[in-house]
């Protein structure tokens, strides 16, 4: 029973096709402006393949090449990724610029958000065996409010926590909860659960708020910001933008796990695609082990409240979750030549 079981959710959750055995390492020449290195869209798109396949309609840009097209917006750090008729929003540390006729993106955009999930084979290969999952919140805290009395939080994060722990056992991996009751946990010591854990990667489930306004619904999954480079929600410089974290050591892995996640949330929900983010949130900064936060809904919009209180939603819910964890363990099992990190280097 169990052996055919395991079976059906292996065949269910790896769609993953046949992933290249090598990749070059590239060498891209950058200009500084403003303090910052950018490379020429130009280069770019060379070396992924778009050539000279990428147009400009006003302030959007458009590379394409058979099954992917990655559109970018001039002062705009938002981006959209289509792979396979599949579009995901990605937020950006930088928005591209122009300057002297040529369309710019920024190094650290390419390195940290744009290559893992171009190139995903070439993050750093390592075994994934245990998972730990983190429900958000719990005790005295209840996290956000939904609008009907009594909706909590910590409830839903922890039951879609459970349902995330049973499929990835079914599919062979072993699993740690942060908290398996309704108990208070502070984030620093779920950070240092991660730590001094066996775990390889950490999994935390929330849910959103909006409160008091109603309209804001969808998924949104965050990694952490790398150094050098403002969180998603900020505009301005602050000094926390350029010191390094703990999770910064993962920026790669957790960039690519984010995105396999997010995408097959949005693939397999009905839910709105509010994107891959950017934060430094405690659970994710503090820890050195590849880590992202799910937020999986918003208990403030009516509608979306009255979904994620229905078990089968939150099923379907830890189901897609597990579906691109084992996506992303796909890509990074040690079972293929080491393509390499991405290398840029300053103009001389």
């Amino acid at each position: 029973m169990i052996a055919s079981r395991f079976v059906s959710l292996i065949a269910l959750f790896i769609l993953v096709g046949a992933l290249p055995c090598s990749a070059a390492a590239p060498r891209f020449t950058t200009r500084r402006v403003d303090g910052r290195n950018y490379v020429t869209l130009r280069e770019f798109g060379g070396f992924y393949g778009f050539g000279r396949k990428w147009s400009r309609n006003q302030q959007t840009i458009l590379l394409k090449k058979k099954y992917l097209s990655l559109q970018l917006k001039m002062d705009s750090r938002e981006a959209v990724l289509n792979r396979d008729h599949q579009e995901i929003r990605l937020h950006l540390n930088f928005a591209p610029m122009e300057q002297d006729g040529e369309i710019m993106i920024s190094e650290l955009d390419v390195i940290k958000t744009l290559d893992p999930v171009l190139r995903p084979w070439s993050v750093a290969e390592f075994k994934v065996r245990t998972v730990l999952i983190d429900a958000g919140h719990g005790g005295f805290d209840r996290g956000t409010l939904g609008v009907t009395p009594g909706v909590m939080e910590k409830t839903y994060s922890l039951d879609t926590a459970k349902r995330l722990e049973r499929f990835l056992k079914l599919a062979g991996y072993h699993t740690l909860m942060t908290r398996r009751e309704d108990e208070y946990i502070s984030l620093e010591d779920r950070a240092e659960q991660a730590n001094v854990s066996s775990a390889d990667l950490l999994i935390s489930i929330h849910f959103n708020s909006a409160s008091p306004d109603r309209g804001p619904s969808g998924v949104e999954t965050y990694c952490l910001t790398p150094a050098g480079a403002p969180s998603t929600g900020n505009l301005g410089d602050q000094i926390s933008d350029y010191q390094s974290n703990p999770g910064n050591k993962r920026d790669a892995s957790n960039m690519l796990l984010a995105y396999c996640v997010h995408q097959s949330i949005i693939q397999n929900l009905d839910v709105s695609d509010r994107g891959v983010k950017r934060a430094r949130f405690v659970v994710i900064k503090e820890t050195n082990k590849t880590s992202i936060l799910v937020e999986c809904g918003f208990l403030s919009n009516p509608s979306e409240q009255s979904r994620i209180r229905a078990p089968a939603h939150r099923e379907k819910l830890a189901r897609s979750i597990c579906q691109g964890i084992l996506k992303f363990i796909s890509y990074v099992s040690p079972k293929k030549p080491a393509a390499g990190p991405l290398k840029l280097r300053d103009a001389s």
